[in-house]
């Protein structure tokens, strides 16, 4: 396996804007890298960059420590597992995982050896002989990465490989995925614009936004320490609440307060807070889903705001109330079992100790 080297890639299209517009990374050997995203920011680009299906504009990509800029896909050793699945019809499952192998004139019982180790990982060695039409959509799926398997790369690109696999189906073959990294050891860069996929199987997440890198770190830290409200509010779901307000002090304490609610902010925050200056300014601040409660429930979160019930969802094991405080909407996460109806009136627990400001101006986030 190998890492790769990022060193300020750009990619644009003739005279157009940037499309990846600074992409600097170091990629370590057997790290599962997840880029994650919107659609058009950029993801996909970088991935057939690494791929050579895409020319660099600037900058320069190692794979292995080698410079890759000029080589042709071929002689990059990288294997691509794409959303379509690209399966031969015409081909069984063995032909199929073994078609780039007899490409290369490999000898026919390496080929054998490699594909029926490749099916035997993958829990397929019983459809070695038919077709894929006569496969579900996750076989076709464990085909197509199977193909890849056998040749034994240094990377592995998969470009949003589960997305045409019903919700239950996805479950399933992300944890596959997951396993097969494991067993593998292998270094793999994964292309998705589900930050499920991305929270549960990447050892580190890339989040991109307009073809910038908006914060590269690990799935706890993504979600705990977000770099700004894009990532805040791109990871998550629900997603983040943001309410916008004014840093005020009074008797000492500090409050973030706006017309519809008046928040105490606990000391170290507040300490935190005083020393960047911003007492007296607007700020954002955000809070999940999870760090609300009803307060009649929850005796631990210092600050209580009144809120009306306008949609509440039960999704058996939790709740999502939709509410609104004044001219503020929030989501609260709450327990299945709680009794709460829409229209109802109810008083929210917030836990300020788990909220998070952002600057009003350049949206970074305040620690």
């Amino acid at each position: 396996m190998a890492s790769l080297t990022f060193d300020h890639i750009k990619k644009t299209y003739g005279s157009q804007s940037l499309t990846v517009k600074d992409f600097h990374l170091d990629v370590k050997d057997q790290e599962l890298l997840v880029l994650v995203g919107p659609s058009g920011c950029g993801k996909s680009t970088t991935l057939r960059m690494i791929a050579g299906l895409e020319s660099i504009s600037e900058g320069q990509l190692y794979i292995g420590g080698d410079l890759v800029n000029h080589l042709p896909p071929k002689d990059r050793d990288i294997a691509m597992v794409f959303q379509n699945y690209a399966l031969y019809p015409h081909m069984t499952v063995f032909d199929n995982m073994a078609f780039g192998l007899k490409l290369r004139k490999m000898p026919k019982k390496e080929i054998t050896e490699r594909v029926r180790a490749a099916a035997d990982i993958l829990e397929i060695g019983h459809l070695l002989k038919r077709k894929p039409k006569a496969l579900s959509g996750g076989q076709r799926q464990r085909v197509a990465l199977g193909r890849s398997i056998v040749r034994e790369p240094k990377v592995f690109l998969m470009d949003e490989p589960l997305s045409n696999l019903d919700a239950k189906l996805r479950v399933t073959m992300r944890a596959e995925i997951s396993k097969l990294h494991q067993r593998l050891k292998a270094t793999i860069i994964y292309v998705t614009h589900d930050q499920t996929e991305a929270m549960t199987m990447g050892d580190r997440i890339v989040v991109m936004n307009e073809g910038d890198i908006q914060q590269a770190a690990s799935p706890r830290d993504i979600y705990h320490y977000p770099a700004n409200m894009f990532v805040a509010g791109f990871i998550g779901s629900p997603a983040m609440n943001f309410m916008k307000g004014v840093i005020e002090e009074k008797q000492g304490e500090l409050f973030f307060a706006n017309p519809s609610v008046r928040l105490l902010i606990p000391k170290e925050k507040a300490v935190m807070l005083k020393q960047k200056g911003y007492n007296g300014q607007q700020m954002m601040l955000g809070l999940r889903p999870e760090h609300m409660a009803l307060a009649n429930s929850n005796k631990t979160f210092g600050s209580v705001c009144r809120a009306v019930a306008e949609v509440c969802e039960n999704l058996g094991a939790e709740m999502h109330v939709h509410a609104a405080a004044g001219e503020e909407r929030l989501t609260v996460r709450l327990d299945g079992g709680t009794q709460v109806r829409t229209g109802d009136v109810i008083q929210l627990a917030v836990n300020m100790d788990r909220a998070i400001f952002f600057d009003a101006e350049t949206e970074e986030a305040v620690y």
